[in-house]
């Protein structure tokens, strides 16, 4: 991945051209920290269609998937310069906005992505406040009409931590009668013996991929975050995970929960940022139909129900994630919505592609725009509440059980530098190959690029391929193992 001037790198706009006969088609202009995956995805699914890319870093693979190619920057304005760029590149090259993911704020863009799913109604806590009433009428409804044991139904109820508001020293809890008091005031609450053992996490609005989270005492607090806007919120302590649902206006789909995979970075002053995505595994576990009685610990009628209403509480069209926590008791956490495709939408896709639940030709992001651009239209329904195949996942076959591991599962992760250094993907590629390892490459950086220590450098994706469990477990170690010692050659053949 090359630097750009937000971190390290020159700033510079730049552009390249990938030749290819799709003048006249409508394009697409795909914005995001990084437009690999999605560029890709979307070349499958729309092989003729007239790709455009605007991201950080302009990788190799993100070139060979677009038609053209643009690299963000931010010299002195910020996300405003960001806004103008998109309208600028959109405007000039008659193309839609798509977003997907990793841009600090994108409500700067609303009103420009026609069709999208980039438009944000409402402040940041406004949002989150919604989120959150979404849990509890969904909670309440399932609780209210159980179909398997009642009393099981009630432990699989999903549910949100205590969070707490705070902007202009004044702290406001979520969810709650509780009236808003002075933030000093708060903080003395919650340092006493009696606010319980939970830990407490600091999270700022529109940051991304966990860049804006870290671990929060009360007791030590400064001014400083007392003046900042953004939440409190009780630390879950639990395995995370992401669940990809696709929704079209009518009707929502989930279509796999995959764990994700944090990493703590520090910066050269010491600042820890504790819980940085570094990547996926999964899909966990692929879903079938919400009503089916099973004897799996997934709550997946909750969280179909949740997904539905989510849906219609931000009228979501095309892909969408929820990341929870699953805690030590089984227990289902719900922390934030991201309203585009997320970065575990690739072993989703890679996933079902190895299990065939995705033919040649059709694509997870193929279905994202279909969603966004289909006209609405009244959906014919199953009596499981799931529309037919009419178009937008006309493509997706739902595998059997929804219990039972997928045939194939894949592990993505994201190498950062542990020190400053110069990539040279030959380098690399030819090291690996030495090395006889089955690993795939992707967001590879064109010739050498400087990268600082804590930046990523690329990424690495590895297929876990087996027909039941056991064998799974046995492959999933070895495909770790394969992971470190890819690890390891990367960065052992960056040079200094």
């Amino acid at each position: 991945m090359n630097v750009p001037m937000a971190m390290g790198g020159s700033g510079k706009l730049e552009t390249v051209t990938n030749p290819r006969d799709a003048e006249n088609l409508p394009g697409i202009l795909l914005v995001g920290a990084s437009v690999r995956w999605s560029a890709e995805s979307l070349r499958r699914g729309l092989p003729n269609s007239r790709i455009l890319g605007l991201d950080w870093f302009g990788d190799s693979d993100t070139r060979a998937a677009c038609d053209r190619v643009w690299l963000l920057q931010t010299p002195g304005g910020g996300n405003a310069s960001i806004a103008q760029q998109c309208r600028g590149i959109a405007s000039v090259s008659d193309a839609q906005i798509v977003t997907v993911g990793g841009i600090q704020d994108p409500t700067l863009l609303a009103g420009h992505a026609h069709g999208s799913n980039l438009i944000e109604d409402g402040s940041p806590n406004e949002r989150l406040t919604r989120l959150h009433a979404a849990v509890h009428s969904t909670a309440k409804e399932i609780a209210h009409n159980p179909i398997q044991d009642p009393n099981r139904d009630r432990e699989n109820l999903v549910k949100v931590p205590r969070t707490i508001w705070c902007e202009a020293g004044v702290c406001q809890p979520l969810g709650t009668e509780d009236s808003a008091r002075p933030t000093a005031q708060l903080l003395s609450e919650l340092s006493r013996p009696s606010a319980g053992d939970a830990g407490w996490l600091w999270k700022a609005p529109n940051s991304t991929a966990g860049l804006g989270v870290r671990s929060f005492k009360p007791s030590a607090s400064t001014f400083g975050d007392e003046a900042r806007s953004g939440w409190i919120q009780q630390r879950i302590f639990g395995r995370p995970l992401g669940l990809v649902a696709l929704a079209n206006g009518e009707a929502t789909r989930i279509l796999g929960i995959t764990r994700s995979l944090t990493r703590r970075l520090s910066n050269a002053s010491g600042h820890q940022t504790p819980f940085v995505y570094s990547g996926s595994y999964g899909p966990l576990h692929p879903f079938a139909r919400p009503m089916i009685e099973s004897h799996c610990d997934i709550p997946w009628r909750h969280l179909h129900a949740l997904c539905e209403r989510v849906q219609q509480t931000f009228d979501i069209r095309g892909l969408f994630n929820l990341d929870f926590i699953r805690d030590q008791d089984g227990g289902w956490w719900l922390l934030e919505l991201n309203q585009r495709p997320s970065a575990s939408c690739e072993v989703i896709e890679r996933a079902a592609i190895d299990n065939g639940q995705l033919p040649p030709g059709s694509s997870l992001m193929r279905m994202h725009v279909d969603a966004l651009t289909r006209s609405h239209r009244s959906v014919p329904s199953n009596n499981d509440g799931l529309s037919n195949n009419d178009g937008f996942l006309a493509s997706w076959t739902e595998p059997a059980s929804q219990c039972d591991p997928a045939h194939s599962t894949w592990i993505k992760r994201i190498v950062f530098a542990n020190r400053d250094c110069r990539l040279s993907s030959e380098r690399i590629r030819e090291e690996l190959r030495s090395a006889d390892l089955d690993v795939v490459l992707a967001d590879v950086p064109v010739g050498i690029a400087n990268v600082r220590a804590g930046d990523p450098m690329l990424t690495l994706l590895v297929p876990i391929r087996a027909d039941n469990e056991a064998k799974q477990d046995r492959q999933k170690k070895m495909a770790a193992t394969r992971m470190r010692r890819a690890i390891e050659i990367i960065r052992s053949s960056s040079l200094a």
